[in-house]
């Protein structure tokens, strides 16, 4: 049996008791000033306020249908005669429905909607968007269950994946707000004239989407933050290098005090960035690492090492990204 030498895990040992207090994680020198965490409520505020700016809310009449062309190209389509009552007659009136679309790792940070799915009960893997979105109509201020087919037309060029290799997923979050992606087998995908089409129905998340062939080799992320940060006030990401439609998320450990890569989750062994987001009176308080992953070793954010920006200014930083 390998053996660890002495020394090395009183290394550790001494890291982990000396170099993270309250107010500071492996600062060098100390942070002078007191820090304080971020509230839960504070988090939730921004992430929500953040997701509502990047909605758009199309009103029409539900006895006419929809055809809405977004900023980036895509094409929501609702035909005039699938909305219901429960009774089975045509609803009349205005519906609302509410969009959100995602096509870089900006756009999932900011949302917390990262893209690792769910392939199995044993098995998360990295997976690489055609474009996510946010559906739900709304009728008389209530979400409205349909069982419409609504068309979804997806510029290719929007992410420059292969069309062939896409599949369909749907998103939710489970019982610890972790959210993840799905096989969406209820639909249809294929692509055409450089456009993936894709059609569905529900309310929710719904993705375009292919499984990152290049994420085989299982490999454990540590990131210890300083004292006061968890996952109720934070977040981590990691981002890959080259890729600019996949992002994974850590999550916090509660007995190492650390965000972990989750079991059962695949990355590729790659050049990564390591992107903590927190929230700071209504701003954003990031840092970004790059890194090469190493299984086993422990990478650390510490709070002097962080920024506090508007979203404008955190949207530039990551894409700037590699």
């Amino acid at each position: 049996m390998k053996t660890v030498p002495l020394p090395r895990i009183c290394l550790f040992l001494l890291c982990i008791i000396w170099s993270c207090g309250k107010d500071t994680c492996c600062d060098d020198p100390p942070t002078p000033e007191a820090f304080t965490a971020p509230g839960a409520q504070e988090f939730t505020d921004l992430l929500e306020s953040t997701r509502d700016s990047l909605a758009v809310n199309i009103s029409f009449p539900a006895t006419e249908g929809l055809e809405y062309i977004s900023r980036n190209g895509t094409t929501i389509t609702i035909p005039s005669d699938c909305l219901i009552t429960p009774e089975g007659n045509p609803l009349e009136g205005e519906v609302t429905l509410k969009f959100i679309e995602l096509y870089d790792i900006g756009d999932m940070l900011f949302t917390a909607k990262p893209s690792i799915a769910r392939v199995s009960a044993n098995l998360r893997t990295l997976i690489a968007g055609g474009g996510f979105f946010y559906l739900n109509l709304e009728y008389n201020g209530q979400s409205l269950r349909n069982s419409c087919e609504i068309r979804i037309q997806v510029p290719v060029l929007l992410t420059s994946d292969t069309p062939e290799d896409m599949l369909l997923w749907t998103g939710a979050e489970n019982e610890e707000n972790h959210f993840s992606w799905f096989p969406y087998t209820e639909g249809e995908l294929f692509n055409e004239n450089d456009y993936y089409i894709a059609y569905v129905s529900g309310n929710g998340w719904k993705g375009i989407a292919h499984t990152d062939t290049d994420a085989v080799s299982g490999i454990t992320i540590n990131v210890l933050a300083t004292e006061g940060y968890n996952e109720q006030n934070a977040s981590v990401y990691v981002a890959f290098e080259g890729r600019k439609h996949a992002l994974a998320q850590l999550y916090f450990d509660e007995e190492t005090s650390m965000f972990r890569t989750p079991e059962h989750q695949y990355f590729s062994d790659t050049d990564m960035h390591l992107l903590f987001v927190s929230p700071d009176n209504g701003q954003w308080r990031y840092a970004i690492k790059n890194i090469k992953a190493q299984t086993g070793k422990i990478y650390t954010v510490a709070h002097s090492e962080t920024t506090r920006a508007n979203r404008s200014a955190l949207w530039s930083a990551i894409q700037q990204l590699p």
